[in-house]
């Protein structure tokens, strides 16, 4: 196979990535890519057995309010980031800043996080940008 058809193949094969992974195929294109990500290496790492129940078979496992509330968190974090509009921000006085950061994150059990990440991110609007109370 030529370097060109193998580079399409592996462009191709981006597409389909995989936990259930075998290193014979590190040197196949048309096999699908090992997926890491931070949680599955470090289940990996705590317990090689539980990474493969996790990851591998994909049993079922007991949720703890540890991993809803970082479930949880995770999303509205996300949900920040997808509806903060920076041009809007720029226009506003720091006061405004932090509530507009406020209102972009749910009501739920996790207010007070969510205070302190609003706080967080309206600090990173730079103060050149923001309106001055006048």
């Amino acid at each position: 196979m030529d370097n060109e058809t193998k580079y399409q193949t592996v462009i191709k094969s981006m597409d389909e990535y995989t936990y259930d992974w075998n290193p014979d195929w590190a040197e196949d294109p048309s096999q699908p890519i090992l997926k890491i990500t931070k949680s599955s290496l470090g289940s990996h790492d705590w317990c090689p057995k539980k990474y493969g129940f996790s990851y591998i078979q994909r049993l079922p496992q007991d949720q703890t309010e540890a991993m809803r509330k970082g479930t949880v968190v995770h999303n509205a974090r996300e949900d920040f980031f997808k509806d903060f509009d920076i041009k809007k921000a720029e226009g506003m006085t720091s006061q405004e800043l932090q509530t507009y950061c406020e209102g972009l994150h749910p009501i739920d059990d996790y207010v007070d996080i969510y205070l302190t990440m609003a706080a967080a991110e309206a600090q990173k609007v730079p103060r050149s940008k923001r309106r001055r109370k006048g």
